[in-house]
């Protein structure tokens, strides 16, 4: 093969693309023009062959004859040194084969794709040129479109003579279609190809029905266990009618598709331009029939014949047709009947602390949700009468969201901090993504990417795994303080999303990201309710944009073609809106939650837990507990207390004695909380907002406990991020915390002075490195004799605790087994405590002299679940004996009606009133 800057005349070749049978393809520089270009050679093995010679110039001749947007362009051709080459235009994108690996494509790409390929065809075909090898492999997917490629197997019509290079070559001679000879690609070949008789343009057609089918359904057309098998699927079976596989495929396109894969081509459509006027008609909404094949195919031949009529013949048809138009109008069927809107209710005992969502399939089949009833995930086919649990979901934080088909689910799991994929039916879940930040809903695109709200923005990972990355995060120019409740839309091209203002969770904006500009849109306001977008036109382009507020279901007209959006109008009534969601499928079926109560997602108790898990409740009503940290002396708690209404988390102090609650710090995001170790005062992150606590506004604070001064600043943020306090050294000379960005963190220290530790001095010097890695390490934890410091870790590929000398040097030992995070060390010494993969508090027996050991971890007791998210949500007490836990509150009392309703956008499309 070529290495890199190897030239064949002026084009120097940068890199190899793809190598195949018929040659290699390499991305090279036009060193003339300085531009980008493919060039495809044949190789050394196959250039003597004078068949393989033969099908590599027909390739150089069929597309020089052609122009065509989505025909790749031919640039050049030459010879170099015995190499001979193709020069082409360079398409980025992937290959129809690679797109179809992720599934059946939305029905607007399948008409765009479709038309655009048709055309095509037209073209090549108009002429002189049949492709012969018509398939998914040889048609690219780019941002201008689809382009088709390698017309090595192409036919050109004989004694047409063909300008290439100053010469002029014919297509007289063609020894690759000799009688028994099958060209092609078996797949995809019409039935004529494999009975290797004489063929033409419409061999083209039937490959394009077969490709089309595959776009629209993610399955072949035709299929055998074996190339016999095959082959009599090809000659005799008619494939399963695309609406029985995608019910909102457009009216009149499975007669479309059946005629293009007529066996007969006589019967089938005889231009592709005749496919692409059809296709063009669906795209624009209208429902035409398609002509049935005998017309077609009559049609067809009386055009080629041109022969004159009788005339008594012409009045026995106008007659026949005066006739037919009678009896049209005595006996012609009435209007469509609507379908008819179906309600189902079912009351369901909500899972403490879940907000109250439901999601489902793209066919309105399924609807999942979570309860307090069971641990797992709850999915109810609507022709069943009953919901099952599905196996393996125990740790499922949110609702999941279906994959396209409706088999697979994504979902937020282990207190928001993984997201995993598993069967709709249960089985051994996979983790895709394992993050430091709060995973929040997901929505499974039709793209190949499962979409999801991390942190405070929106990410994305491939749907088999792979890197994460950034969609979208909150913008404070434009008052956005989180982006949550992702939607692809539609066409692949735009991501709905709601953004939470600064105003709460009563300010939220349905907002427009288009993924091929980065433009943001903000399409309306949603009061306090998550938007979803609900097709009503079969191209899926025109629909509605459904919200809860106010205890209604609203409902704005959208135009995904033009971004209108159309003023909104109440559909429905008792309807729980606060951060509420209405599940949407392309069928018209949605899902929301009914009823008079507001379920709250941040009600949680402080209790103490014994280690046989016995559990004392502390008498303070219940609020939005985070973090939680027990003072040094014993006699108070620290705790984050989070406001679901003002998007706030402010520092409380809780009097163990007294059985009194403190407010600390006021308004904006103060994360921490850490005890200096006399106990009078609490270090701790500021922030205007979640944001700039998370993407660098944070500054490091402390506050007196007793509240005789103000908050005294100590560190300013940097590019590096907010420095996040966790643990003071047993001496209070050094506070540990970490930097960096969610899902990079790396752990520093800062050296405390003695008057920052009493308030009267203010700055402190830079935090250093201490464990600065490509990997996620948080929680940094001094060890009682300050000599240690336990962290966790997601080196290994999954959250593991570490424990490290301090200051160093020395190997850290990992103390986890099978998974674990948030450790606490007994303050007595000789254990070291976290929370495992499965939510078990764990403890290991330690030792710190003369080097560290650890023992084999025991389960001490299962800890409460955790739904709004990960954090320091435990401590110890300081004689060991018993640990400070927040508890979400039980849903008792707090039931709610999921409601499901059938074709509801049909009632809203009929202008129906509010129900």
């Amino acid at each position: 093969m070529l290495s890199s800057g190897t030239r064949l005349g002026p084009y120097e070749i940068v890199s190899l693309l793809g190598a195949g049978g018929m040659g290699e393809v390499y991305k090279a520089r036009d060193t003339r023009l300085d531009r980008i270009v493919a060039v495809k050679i044949l190789p050394d093995h196959v250039a003597h062959d004078p068949d393989f010679r033969q099908r590599f110039e027909r390739e150089a001749r069929t597309i020089s004859s052609l122009s065509h947007p989505h025909i790749c362009t031919l640039y050049d051709i030459g010879s170099e040194n015995g190499v001979d080459f193709l020069v082409m235009e360079l398409l980025e994108g992937e290959t129809l084969t690679q797109r179809l690996a992720k599934g059946a494509l939305p029905f607007p790409q399948v008409l765009r794709y479709g038309i655009e390929i048709a055309e095509a065809l037209e073209r090549a075909h108009r002429q002189g040129v049949t492709h012969r090898d018509l398939k998914p492999g040889n048609i690219m997917i780019t941002k201008s479109g689809a382009k088709l490629l390698d017309f090595g197997l192409a036919k050109l019509k004989p004694a047409s003579p063909v300008q290439l290079s100053g010469a002029t070559a014919t297509a007289a001679r063609d020894p690759l279609t000799a009688s028994g000879t099958i060209l092609g690609t078996l797949q995809y070949m019409a039935p004529e190809q494999v009975e290797s008789t004489a063929t033409d343009h419409r061999a083209d057609v039937f490959a394009f029905g077969a490709i089309v089918y595959e776009m629209a359904t993610g399955k072949k057309a035709f299929d055998g266990a074996s190339q016999a098998s095959l082959i009599g699927a090809i000659l005799k079976d008619e494939p399963r009618p695309i609406s029985t596989q995608q019910p909102l495929s457009p009216p009149g396109f499975d007669a479309l598709i059946a005629t293009c894969l007529a066996k007969d081509p006589d019967e089938r459509w005889q231009s592709a331009g005749d496919v692409a006027r059809q296709l063009k008609l669906l795209q624009s909404g209208a429902s035409q029939p398609s002509m049935p094949p005998s017309v077609a195919a009559a049609a067809a031949r009386g055009r080629g014949s041109r022969r004159p009529w009788p005339l008594a013949l012409g009045a026995f048809a106008i007659g026949l047709a005066v006739a037919g138009m009678a009896l049209y109008y005595f006996l012609r069927p009435g209007p469509p009947l609507p379908q008819p809107v179906v309600r189902i209710a079912a009351t369901v005992n909500a899972r403490a602390g879940a907000l109250p969502s439901a999601t489902m399939s793209a066919d309105g089949r399924r609807v999942a949700f979570l309860t307090a009833d069971s641990p797992l995930i709850q999915v109810r086919d609507l022709d069943e009468f009953e919901s099952r649990a599905v196996p393996g979901t125990a740790d499922a934080a949110l609702p999941p969201c279906f994959s396209p088909d409706g088999e697979w689910i994504a979902y937020s799991a282990a207190a928001n901090t993984q997201l995993k994929k598993m069967p709709v039916t249960g089985g051994a879940p996979l983790t895709l993504v394992e993050a430091g930040v709060s995973i929040d809903f997901c929505h499974w695109g039709n793209d190949g990417f499962i979409y999801f709200g991390a942190g405070f923005g929106i990410s994305r990972v491939p749907q088999g795994g792979g890197r994460v990355e950034s969609v979208a995060q909150p913008d404070p120019a434009r008052d956005e303080q989180t982006l949550e409740y992702p939607q692809l839309l539609p066409g692949g091209d735009h991501l709905l999303f709601s953004a939470i203002g600064t105003g709460g969770v009563d300010d939220v904006r349905g907002t427009l990201l288009s993924l091929d500009t980065g433009e943001l849109r903000r399409l309306l306001d949603t009061g306090s309710g998550y938007a979803a977008y609900a097709a009503a036109a079969p191209t899926l382009e025109r629909g509605y944009l459904l919200y809860p507020n106010g205890g209604a279901l609203f409902a704005a007209p959208f135009d995904l073609k033009t971004l209108a959006v159309g003023a909104a109008r109440p559909v429905a009534d008792g309807v729980m809106s606060l951060l509420s969601s209405v599940a949407v499928s392309q069928a018209g079926t949605i899902a929301y939650y009914g009823g008079d109560t507001e379920l709250s997602a941040d009600d949680s108790d402080l209790v103490w837990l014994a280690r046989d898990g016995s559990e004392q409740r502390l008498p303070e009503p219940p609020h939005g507990y985070g973090d939680v940290q027990v003072s040094p002396d014993g006699r108070q708690v620290e705790a984050n207390i989070f406001d679901l209404k003002a998007l706030t988390l402010d520092l409380w102090v809780y009097d163990l004695e007294g059985e009194r609650l403190t407010k600390l710090t006021f308004g904006g995001a103060n994360a921490g909380g850490i005890w200096a170790p006399d106990g009078r005062r609490l270090f701790y992150a500021h922030a205007d907002s979640f944001v700039g606590l998370v993407t660098g506004g944070g500054e490091l604070r402390s506050v007196p406990v007793d509240q005789s001064a103000a908050p005294t600043m100590h560190l300013a943020a940097s590019d590096r991020g907010p420095f996040l306090p966790s643990s003071i050294s047993p001496d209070g000379s050094v506070l540990a915390g970490i930097f960096g960005q969610p899902g990079a963190h790396d752990i520093a220290m800062l050296t405390l002075s003695e008057a920052s530790l009493t308030g009267s001095g203010g700055q402190v010097g830079e935090p250093r490195d201490f464990l600065a890695t490509s990997f996620d390490e948080q929680w940094p934890v001094f060890s009682p004799d300050g000599r240690y410091v336990a962290y966790s870790s997601n080196e290994s590929g999954s959250t593991q605790v570490y424990v490290v000398p301090y200051p160093g040097p020395g190997g850290k030992t990992q103390v986890s087994r099978g998974g674990g995070d948030l450790p606490r060390w007994n303050p007595v010494g000789g254990e070291l405590f976290y929370v495992s993969a499965g939510n078990e508090l764990m403890a290991a027996a330690v030792e710190t002299a003369g080097g560290f050991r650890a023992s084999t971890p025991r389960a001490l007791f299962a800890m409460p679940p955790v739904v709004a998210g990960r954090g320091m949500t435990y401590d110890v007490a300081g004689d060991g004996t018993r640990f400070l836990v927040r508890k979400q509150r039980t849903a008792e009392g707090q039931s709610a009606e999921l409601r499901i309703v059938v074709n509801l956008i049909d009632e809203i499309e009929r202008g129906a009133t509010a129900r």
